[in-house]
């Protein structure tokens, strides 16, 4: 729709609106299915059950995607993103002159003429995500989670706005949190579900899985919902999805990881609506669950966030990691929680073989650039109003690894089917936010809501542990080293013959098809940066081929499809 001095526009799936023309002003949405199904409601509902405009942009907990607003009366132009920043919006902006924004960063940086930012590219490289609102693209940001962004006038100003993690503490007794949290799941699925459509959950044997299982078995009926999960169809791990999924009387689509997986034109499409292939299985399952009819698809993502995750216990060393796991699991707030800078910044960085040597070394000072961003995106979280060391390392994780990649799995499925994501909702996360982490870590929570809810799902193991989820703490933990030395071992095994000796099955992860080398050649040839190191990925795909596993399938395979996604996005130029 045009606006003065510009043009507004959005995009959706089928026939649901995605852009309207309001007595007030021009209106985008972009985000999970239930924006779509409410904006065709809001002549009946209210349009300020969504946002309201005083001074600056208000967005309520109802809005459960990201907004753009232009107001008939000012000019002004506003960005809003819910708060858990999942669905991208990117900004760029020209002082004292134009603006542009857009939920694709390809598009926008075509748009703008925009050059590489190659700090951008090796932090997404290395990690899949980029620190503190930077993009691969000069000049061109990501906001984040929680912000809005008002241009007028030639100037952008934005505001921090969400108040996730900015309160600690629960009114109340511990015993009470499950079944309010459980209460919450539930009022989430329940928006974001119309009559008559059908969803899917992507399903391990992990809790939030669990958890998710149970509230949308409990809230929608078994009668519209299935699961889906890939990876090694045989493993132990799928198994013991069959048998949650029988439990829970919900239909259970199984398929293998095999080369379909990375067909270069179904990436291509796929890119083209999500920017990202991180993780090709993904968007195949979005595209096979879509043809067989499914509406909307739904994970756990974000769940770990109340399953107590993002904590300082997963960062550093494995010792200091099992220290700091102890520590909060006994309270102690001393080695619990010690400085967000000193546990989040980044070490000295080591060679990356993908890249040419004489580009890698062309990026001027990276370990400090990357620190320098990381204590920006410190300062901005801490001058919001998080009160602990604790939260703070929490929201910096979940805003950084868990929005952008973890929750890059789902927005996968995007590429051809609506997504849910109950965990993301903004009461939801308040709660599990405020919850100290000695009441949360290790899944406490999810444990205690299935005990009460669905117990059911409490007598089958873990992936990672060998005894059922309802056994004690303690000795599940001790089952989750034994499985895991005994994992290891064949691993090593399996590697040291060549694979004469069969590999473990216990993990849905099976990437077996790289050992031939179509895929992955046929991938390294597709490539057309320049910044590669061709021979190097060559030889990488020639031990790989030979039995010769200097690097394993799973991060090889995690690797070349960060360096695909980059190469596709900077294929603008």
């Amino acid at each position: 729709m045009a606006v003065k001095n510009g043009v507004v526009g959005a995009h959706s799936f089928g026939e649901q609106a995605a852009v309207f023309d309001l007595e007030t002003g021009i209106l985008a949405v972009d985000g999970e299915r239930s924006v779509y199904h409410d904006a065709g409601s809001w002549e009946l509902r209210g349009l300020h059950r969504w946002f309201r405009v005083g001074a600056h942009l208000e967005l309520t907990g109802e809005c459960r995607g990201n907004l753009a607003y232009f107001c008939k009366s000012t000019g002004a132009v506003y960005l809003a993103t819910e708060w858990t920043g999942t669905f991208p919006l990117y900004y760029y902006s020209v002082p004292g002159g134009g603006f542009a924004f857009s939920s694709l960063l390809q598009t926008l940086a075509r748009a703008v003429d925009a050059s590489t930012d190659d700090l951008g590219i090796l932090q997404f490289l290395r990690q899949a995500y980029t620190y503190n609102g930077r993009t691969q693209f000069q000049g061109i940001f990501r906001l984040q989670p929680g912000q809005v962004l008002r241009f007028r006038d030639g100037q952008v100003e934005v505001q921090e706005r969400s108040e996730a993690w900015t309160q600690f503490g629960l009114e109340g007794a511990v015993s009470e949190m499950p079944s309010i949290a459980y209460s919450l799941l539930g009022e989430s699925f329940a928006r974001a579900y119309s009559g008559g459509a059908r969803g899917a959950l992507m399903m391990s044997a992990g809790w939030d899985s669990r958890t998710l299982l149970a509230a949308a078995a409990a809230t929608l009926g078994s009668g519209a919902l299935q699961a889906y999960s890939h990876g090694d169809t045989e493993s132990r791990e799928l198994r013991i999805v069959r048998r949650l999924c029988s439990r829970m009387t919900t239909p259970l689509d199984l398929e293998p990881i095999d080369d379909r997986v990375w067909d270069l034109d179904a990436l291509n499409r796929s890119f083209a609506r999500t920017e990202n292939v991180v993780f090709p299985h993904w968007h195949r399952a979005g595209m096979l669950l879509a043809e067989r009819g499914v509406d909307w698809i739904s994970a756990g993502v974000y769940g770990e966030v109340l399953g107590g995750h993002y904590g300082s216990a997963m960062l550093g060393s494995p010792a200091a990691r099992a220290m700091r796991l102890a520590a909060s699991l006994l309270g102690s707030p001393r080695i619990s929680n010690p400085s967000p800078r000193e546990l989040l910044r980044v070490g000295k960085l080591g060679r990356h073989w993908y890249l040419r040597r004489d580009y890698e070394e062309s990026i001027a000072s990276p370990t400090q650039a990357m620190n320098a961003e990381i204590d920006a995106a410190i300062l901005r979280i801490e001058e919001r109003g998080v009160p602990s060391a604790a939260q703070v390392i929490e929201a910096f994780i979940s805003e950084h690894r868990g929005s952008q990649y973890i929750n890059a799995q789902l927005m996968s499925c995007r590429a051809n089917c609506d997504v849910v994501l109950p965990f993301a909702d903004r009461e939801l996360l308040r709660f599990a936010a405020r919850i100290p982490f000695p009441a949360k870590i290790h899944n406490r929570l999810n444990r205690s809501i299935l005990r009460h809810h669905a117990p059911a799902l409490l007598e089958f193991p873990l992936a990672a542990t060998l005894l059922p989820a309802g056994a004690p703490l303690v000795a599940q933990e001790a089952s989750r080293v034994a499985r895991s030395l005994y994992e290891n071992g064949r691993q090593r095994l399996h590697i040291a013959s060549r694979g004469q000796l069969p590999a473990p099955r216990l993990g849905w992860v099976n990437f077996d098809f790289l050992a031939s080398g179509v895929a992955l050649n046929s991938l390294i040839d597709d490539l057309r940066c320049d910044i590669w190191n061709y021979d190097a990925l060559r030889q990488q795909a020639q031990w790989i081929m030979e039995g010769n596993r200097r690097m394993p399938l799973h991060p090889m395979y995690d690797q070349m499809s960060k360096i695909y996604t980059v190469d596709l996005l900077l294929r603008h130029q």
